[in-house]
């Protein structure tokens, strides 16, 4: 689409693949998920932004890959990781460029190092915004920028917990209790 969309009774509770190609303007290309969403197969966010808030589009047959795309954008909202709102795909390839955002406001705990076991080629930028805890408490390679919004928390409680291969941007507070690299 060319606006923002949210998925609606439109889309049955379970799918073979669900691909986000939204082309709408920055800020008017987000597909809002208003429920959990049962995949098959693949998930493919080539353009614009989907948006989990607290649901999940995991997949249900542990096959499938998951991707996204460079300027891409993958929003995860409330208590909720990458492990529990995308998780079971036996393949993820997420580019340098794209951009996964935990966005969980005050009085959620988001742990942005949770990962499924086979999600190993690291993120691309990871955007930490909205007024909860993020805590980096296993390794984790951002292969892009990580960009901490005021008044979102980060809290690194691990040697090793944080691997930045370009810039840190904050705007917040970061707790580092172990060690956070930056740069190759």
């Amino acid at each position: 689409g060319l606006a923002n969309q949210i998925i609606g009774t439109g889309l049955p509770n379970t799918v073979n693949s669900l691909i986000i190609n939204n082309s709408g303007a920055f800020g008017n290309n987000i597909v809002l998920v208003d429920r959990n969403v049962n995949i098959q197969s693949d998930l493919s966010i080539l353009q614009g932004t989907l948006d989990l808030q607290t649901f999940s589009a995991n997949n249900t047959t542990s096959s499938g890959t998951m991707d996204i795309s460079p300027n891409a954008y993958l929003r995860i909202g409330g208590n909720n990781d990458i492990l529990t709102s995308i998780n079971n795909y036996s393949n993820y390839i997420i580019d340098t460029d794209s951009y996964i955002e935990f966005y969980g406001n005050t009085g959620n705990t988001q742990v942005i190092t949770e990962l499924p076991i086979n999600l190993i080629n690291g993120l691309g930028n990871v955007i930490l915004s909205n007024g909860g805890t993020k805590i980096a408490e296993s390794p984790l390679l951002i292969k892009g920028n990580l960009i901490n919004y005021n008044p979102s928390i980060l809290n690194v409680s691990r040697i090793d917990a944080l691997q930045v291969r370009k810039n840190v941007i904050n705007e917040s507070a970061i707790h580092n209790q172990g060690i956070l690299e930056i740069g190759n």
